[in-house]
């Protein structure tokens, strides 16, 4: 059997969508659209013609991040996934990206850890319904402030990923303070089934509340990915959450160059995710 690996196409979207909806994902044409311009890349592997397999990447400036990494199920185990992800480490290296990170789910940690990757933190998938409340007045649409302050916690402009994921069809950005330099977040409806994805959520614990219950209207449940210390955040501010499923954090390269996990984000990861 011969495996192939190549850059992710426009003609690999189908087969993108069909593979990760079967993870429960929920990928669109346009999010994985991202990975085949200029802020973003990706690889898809094929075994004897077939595509089998695919992983991507977000890129910002010195730092990447892989995700969507999955396999066709009866194939996991036969190393195809390292294959890939090895492949994609070294486009990326000579894209300048000389710090890789990921995300894993406990089933994955060994095989990144395998490959070289540290891990330094655990954060929770939760679920919450939106709290009922007053809401609040927020400035819409990113600004420059917002750039700004995810490139604080990021350590790295995200303008390409923020513009693009504020795109997506019903996607509301909200921030406060000053040209939104003191909280925002992104929300991302995902329909009936799913919910509404908020990443990134950068706030301080007492307007949490106020912001998510400013998002009355959209479908639930929330899904949020928090940091493992600031869960107690969203149980302070009476915000019911149910846990999905732990994810560890994973970086090969320049640790200066990892976002902050502050007491402040209360939810990171999106579209790089996976």
């Amino acid at each position: 059997m011969q495996l192939e690996i190549r850059k992710f196409g426009k003609d690999d979207i189908p087969f993108a969508i069909g593979i990760t909806d079967r993870e429960g994902w929920y990928l669109t044409e346009y999010d994985l659209s991202f990975y085949t311009g200029g802020g973003g890349t990706g690889v898809v592997a094929l075994l004897d013609g077939e595509r089998i397999g695919m992983a991507t990447a977000a890129i910002y400036e010195r730092s990447a991040w892989i995700g969507n990494v999955v396999v066709d199920a009866g194939l996991r185990g036969s190393g195809s996934g390292r294959s890939i992800v090895e492949d994609l480490m070294e486009r990326l290296k000579v894209a300048g990206a000389d710090t890789v990170l990921l995300y894993a789910y406990d089933r994955s940690r060994t095989l990144y850890e395998r490959m070289g990757f540290k891990f330094d933190s655990v954060l929770w998938e939760v679920t919450a319904d939106i709290p009922r409340g007053a809401g609040g007045r927020f400035r819409r649409g990113l600004t420059e402030g917002v750039y700004a302050l995810d490139a604080a916690v990021f350590h790295a402009s995200r303008r390409s990923v923020l513009d693009h994921v504020s795109g997506r069809e019903g996607c509301i950005v909200l921030s406060s303070g000053a040209d939104g330099t003191d909280a925002f977040l992104l929300c991302s409806p995902g329909g009936a089934e799913y919910g509404t994805e908020v990443a990134p959520f950068i706030a301080d614990g007492a307007s949490v509340r106020q912001m998510l219950s400013a998002l009355g209207g959209m479908p639930g449940p929330l899904h949020l990915y928090v940091p493992e210390g600031n869960i107690r955040t969203l149980e302070r501010e009476g915000l019911g959450c149910r846990l999905v499923r732990r994810i560890h954090r994973g970086y090969i390269g320049d640790a200066a160059l990892l976002p902050s996990l502050g007491e402040n984000v209360i939810s990171a990861g999106f579209l790089e995710s996976g």
